[in-house]
């Protein structure tokens, strides 16, 4: 089980955020009087922070309090370029790989989720364990906002001919690379006439839990 000051330190590169840059996040958006120095020693265990403060650091990162405490190993995770959101409706467009490219299914119903505001256009199942180093698990809800290019690094849906994936879009030169946020699978790389055969859906913008 992970501590306290393990997922803090997750959490905090994960976002890509430094010391420095976290310490001033808690600091503008919630008030605290909080030091680098300060950070250093709950990452290491040396110092617990007070559990109001725990609030915040959660709340900053988008999960639980249980989650940030280890005692919660999945949660709706806020990610590098995702943001969580509450109840809402919209329409699912099927499955989409986190391993190898499945093939498309555009076919939609209107889903139910947790959020009452998304700002995705429509939202996938994920499939496989590429991205469970993202949080993003088998069976996850990830909505998707429908754009055809994304900034280098972030997580999007990809077709690829007839199928579609879900990865880290990186650009190369004269090309494209898709990387899978689980070091078993490798990056899949496009040069030239086969970046064609690429095309970003969108951006994904959150995960959630599918109500029944």
């Amino acid at each position: 089980m992970s501590s306290l000051g393990d997922r803090i330190k997750e959490l905090r590169k994960r976002n890509g955020y430094t010391q420095s840059e976290f310490i001033k996040i808690l600091k503008d958006n919630y008030g605290l009087k909080a030091d680098r120095v300060m950070l250093s020693k709950w990452e290491c265990s040396k110092q617990s922070p007070h559990i109001d403060t725990q609030k915040c650091i959660a709340d900053a990162f988008g999960v639980t309090l249980d989650y940030l405490n280890g005692i919660e190993e999945k949660t709706n995770l806020k990610l590098k370029n995702i943001s969580p959101a509450k109840e809402t409706k919209i329409p699912m467009y099927g499955k989409i790989a986190c391993g190898s490219p499945i093939e498309c299914n555009l076919d939609f119903d209107i889903e139910t989720i947790n959020g009452d505001h998304v700002d995705g256009d429509f939202c996938v199942i994920a499939r496989g364990d590429s991205m469970i180093n993202a949080r993003i698990f088998d069976g996850d809800i990830i909505t998707v906002r429908k754009q055809s290019i994304v900034e280098n690094g972030e997580i999007a849906a990809v077709a690829i001919g007839d199928e579609a994936t879900l990865k880290r879009v990186y650009y190369i030169e004269n090309g494209i690379m898709l990387v899978a946020e689980n070091p078993a699978y490798k990056p899949m790389i496009f040069v030239g006439e086969d970046c064609s055969n690429v095309v970003i859906l969108g951006k994904a913008v959150s995960m959630h839990t599918m109500l029944n």
